[in-house]
């Protein structure tokens, strides 16, 4: 019986020292300080926290805007920051620094980020077009108040996008680690549309079936998670 090898999550995905290590004969982290196994669910909980944070920081850029050009340069630089922070936050917690798919999960954080400050930039864009129909900066501090609330939720969805990349992540390394099945859970707190209601219901069906995380109606800000497992083939007795 070989020892599952214990994979440290790489630096190359994130800034600071890890505390924990991924077992890929498990599938599931474990802490160097402590020993204790994070479980799947944990382990999303984590990433959630996360993204929570870089929501309650893109609240906070909103807020500080003043009706100035110079002031939504900044938050755009602001935005563009949190963006690589959380984005990369939930690559590394969905790719577990696992050598064999490295490549391919930077690749895709890279492009992410790229189009998610392309988002970002166009929001910029119409928050500088709305500066410009308002004449006076009176009517120009009015306008960025009205409209508060639906820019803090434009910029929150930029953060919570990073859920869906933290399931395409952990999804590719599953792959990898040669789980055979898998499902999509429902969020039991949240409301559902009809794309994720039918596939939830499909129970466990084979890996490469899974429709990935973003692709119904819901889009990115889609709650539903994915649950994995191995099935071994069963062998007749002779």
């Amino acid at each position: 019986m070989t020892t599952p090898l214990l994979v440290p999550i790489r630096p190359s995905l994130v800034d600071k020292t890890p505390q924990w290590t991924f077992d890929v004969g498990t599938g599931l982290y474990t802490s160097t300080v402590t020993g204790r196994v994070l479980t799947p669910r944990e382990l999303r909980q984590a990433v959630e926290l996360v993204i929570y944070g870089a929501k309650q920081e893109a609240a906070m850029l909103v807020e500080e805007l003043r009706a100035e050009e110079d002031s939504i340069a900044e938050f755009e630089l602001g935005m563009g920051a949190l963006l690589v922070a959380v984005h990369t936050a939930a690559a590394a917690a969905g790719t577990a620094g696992v050598p064999g798919i490295l490549a391919e999960a930077e690749a895709d954080l890279h492009a992410t980020i790229a189009r998610e400050k392309a988002y970002v930039a166009s929001f910029s864009r119409d928050m500088r077009k709305r500066m410009l129909m308002a004449t006076g900066a009176v009517l120009v501090a009015l306008a960025l108040s009205q409209n508060k609330q639906a820019f803090i939720a434009r910029a929150q969805s930029y953060m919570g996008a990073a859920l869906i990349g933290y399931e395409r992540h952990r999804y590719r390394l599953m792959v990898f680690l040669d789980y055979t099945e898998g499902r999509r859970v429902m969020n039991p707190t949240v409301e559902h549309c009809i794309g994720c209601e039918r596939e939830a219901g499909k129970g466990f069906v084979p890996i490469a079936q899974l429709v990935p995380l973003g692709n119904e109606e819901c889009g990115q800000w889609c709650w539903c998670e994915l649950e994995y497992r191995k099935t071994i083939p069963y062998l007749e007795s002779i």
